[in-house]
């Protein structure tokens, strides 16, 4: 059986400042131009990349690079673990988001070095968190929050428009109330 050659390209272009769009065709040319085939399933809507499983053959997929942020990771790790043959294909994350907490942890913070990253970086193995709360399960993979963190990451989402800005506001307004 001939080995999958095809990199899996998950793109929510609503993440940061709208960036993972322009990093995602960058990868995807560069991906190419060294013999990979490749597959884009761009976000439409909240939730849209939690379906790649059942979009996309696994034994096809040799690689899969999630553009976006934290939240975009955090809907692609779900998936993953609700579907957990995806368990074996890498992942490298790009650093599109507004704050790129994930990226800060694991030290990839340019567009260039998440390439980098997945044209011929290591694997190396991700701890992950099991959350069960009113009768859900979710899975992080890089922190858990609760009280005013959790309430302040909330308020942060219906502020997106700030842009950074928005958590310093956020948290300001947390501290407030």
């Amino acid at each position: 059986m001939n080995q999958p050659n095809t990199i899996l390209f998950l793109v929510n272009p609503f993440a940061g400042t709208g960036n993972a769009p322009n990093a995602a065709n960058y990868a995807i040319n560069i991906m190419q131009q060294n013999g990979y085939d490749t597959e884009l399933l761009v976000s439409k809507d909240l939730g849209d990349l939690s379906k790649f499983p059942l979009l996309f053959k696994l034994e096809k997929i040799c690689k899969i690079a999630v553009v976006g942020g934290d939240g975009t990771m955090f809907e692609v790790v779900n998936a993953i673990m609700q579907n957990q043959q995806w368990l074996k294909i890498p992942i490298v994350a790009f650093p599109c988001g507004t704050g790129n907490s994930f990226n800060h942890d694991i030290d990839c913070l340019s567009v260039k070095k998440a390439t980098i990253l997945l044209l011929n970086g290591k694997v190396k193995l991700l701890d992950l968190a099991e959350v069960k709360t009113n009768g859900k399960t979710y899975w992080s993979f890089n922190s858990v929050g609760c009280g005013m963190v959790a309430n302040t990451n909330k308020l942060a989402e219906k502020l997106r428009w700030l842009g950074s800005y928005r958590y310093i506001i956020a948290s300001l307004l947390a501290i407030i109330s």
